[in-house]
């Protein structure tokens, strides 16, 4: 409430024609794409037209706002420069086209850190703008750089005159290790111009984990089936054949351990004798252990037995 209130008055000390203009760059502002977790409200890039209100009372020439403004002011209106050039309301060339919107972008991150932008951050993109237009590169390719940069500071608290550690690198790529490749270039930015000694390893990829174990459990409903069918088998003559022996073998773990090995894999399990009760046999399936009754031992016997 208190921002918003903060926002109002600065705006009625606009004059008519210029609150005309940062009305239209608000909206241009909040219909932009992209990741916006991270990114200020349009009233934070207010102050610029508040500066061009103050000297021209109007919108003037990019030249003329280059020499006006500090390099300070000119970073913190540069996505207020990307809409005036994309809007054609100052006139510049191809190349400082795709270097304000480039950077305009770029800037409508580095507010998050408000007056306390790492200045390694904007050392980088000023490298970046460099090599996109040395090597023809694509803006959104650099973009990408760019960010990578940005969230690890942000995720890692660092403003200010904060510095980067390894140890801040190697947690953050635990759980983004896509970003090494991008990081990896930064890191050689910062030990070439900020005599760090940084490192990007990839984290070790864990092995995959096989979703198909092999079983399931069984409930109550499906259990009671099962008492029923190890019944009948119990009832049969002996010996049992090989089939009727999968049988024993999957309605006994079903009923007496809630394990339910699937089909196909009845034939990877290992039967032994059970030394501790000699009417038991052992059953090993992926390493685990149960104890189940032998084939030929009668569960029910009759009275005189």
């Amino acid at each position: 409430m208190q921002k918003l209130k903060q926002t109002i008055k600065q705006e009625k000390q606009l004059s008519p024609l210029m609150l005309e203009y940062f009305k239209q760059f608000e909206t241009s502002y909040n219909k932009r794409g992209g990741y916006k977790t991270y990114t200020v409200s349009a009233s934070t890039f207010m102050d610029f037209f508040q500066l061009c209100d103050q000297n021209w009372s109007d919108i003037p020439s990019y030249e003329e706002i280059c020499a006006t403004f500090t390099q300070e002011q000119l970073e913190h209106a540069m996505p207020a420069l990307k809409w005036l050039a994309n809007t054609n309301k100052i006139q510049v060339d191809n190349q400082t086209s795709i270097v304000l919107n480039l950077k305009g972008g770029i800037y409508e991150l580095l507010a998050y850190f408000g007056d306390k932008i790492p200045v390694e951050l904007k050392a980088y993109l000023d490298y970046l703008a460099k090599r996109m237009l040395e090597r023809n590169l694509k803006p959104i390719t650099i973009r990408g750089m760019m960010q990578t940069a940005i969230y690890l500071y942000i995720e890692m608290r660092l403003d200010g005159a904060k510095t980067l550690s390894q140890e801040q690198i190697d947690a953050y790529l635990k759980h983004k290790g896509g970003a090494t490749p991008q990081l990896s270039i930064f890191c050689k930015f910062l030990n070439e111009n900020f005599g760090t000694h940084l490192i990007c390893k990839c984290p070790p990829k864990k092995k995959p984990v096989i979703a198909n174990k092999g079983y399931d459990q069984i409930d109550d409903i499906d259990r009671k089936a099962c008492e029923k069918a190890f019944i009948e088998l119990v009832m049969l003559p002996k010996p049992l054949n090989d089939k009727q022996r999968l049988a024993w073998i999957d309605y006994a773990l079903k009923y007496f351990h809630r394990h339910d090995i699937h089909l196909k894999k009845l034939s990877e399990i290992n039967i032994l004798d059970c030394n501790e009760n000699p009417e038991l046999m052992i059953v090993k399936h992926q390493d685990i252990v149960f104890h189940i009754p032998k084939f030929e031992q009668l569960l029910f016997k009759n009275k005189g037995d």
